[in-house]
């Protein structure tokens, strides 16, 4: 009876430091889950989130002037190119109205340098055409990030402050989207002016050809 009394005691006193490790662990684990917890709202995980937003902009804009750089360089080329074709013509029609051979081959050498002078005309138009469809994948760019804002809000954790900083964020963002819309829809005008103009000097390029074959200004 001693030894089963004893036994029965060791199994008692057992049981009750298992179960107490049990609850000590849960507690701890507990304890450990709240300190997770509480670091991902400790501050820094929107602040991070505000500067990122800030960055991306930043490089945006960069990007949209470099856009319109590139106008500008497409542009001048474009200047360069007409003014030489337009002296080309001139200078053709100057020899035809004074008279010449018929077909004489070196008003025909003249005629397709003109030519060649008003495809460059033309090719800077389609790279117009190509920075259109650049700055609408920009403006994809703006709505992601209007997007990617408007979500932070429901984020916990935020204060006032920074939920201030976001709302000036979204309007920066929309504002840099309405500027890239203007610019896009003067490339786009820009680039069929160009084309129509083109299309307009091949009819007169053919006219001129049907004058060096006759060798004389109709």
């Amino acid at each position: 009876m001693k030894k089963l009394i004893a036994l029965l005691t060791m199994v008692v006193l057992g049981a009750c430091s298992s179960t107490s490790e049990t609850l000590f662990a849960s507690d701890e684990a507990k304890t450990n889950d709240v300190k997770t917890t509480s670091a991902s709202f400790d501050g820094t995980f929107m602040k991070n989130k505000i500067a990122n937003f800030a960055s991306e902009q930043s490089q945006l804009k960069k990007m949209v002037d470099s856009r319109k750089n590139d106008l500008q360089v497409m542009r001048n080329e474009t200047n360069t190119a007409v003014s030489d074709y337009r002296s080309a013509i001139a200078q053709i029609n100057s020899k035809l109205q004074l008279g010449t051979t018929a077909g004489n081959p070196e008003l025909m050498d003249e005629w397709k340098d003109a030519r060649a002078k008003l495809e460059k005309v033309n090719n800077i138009a389609f790279d117009i055409k190509r920075l259109v469809a650049d700055v609408e994948s920009d403006q994809s760019m703006v709505d992601y990030m209007v997007g990617s804002i408007q979500a932070s809000y429901k984020i916990r954790g935020a204060t006032e402050d920074e939920h201030k900083q976001l709302k000036a964020l979204e309007e920066e963002a929309r504002q840099i989207g309405s500027n890239i819309s203007i610019f896009a829809r003067q490339l786009n005008a820009e680039a069929e002016r160009q084309q129509a103009y083109v299309e307009n000097e091949k009819h007169n390029l053919n006219d001129v050809a049907l004058n060096i074959k006759n060798g004389k200004l109709y």
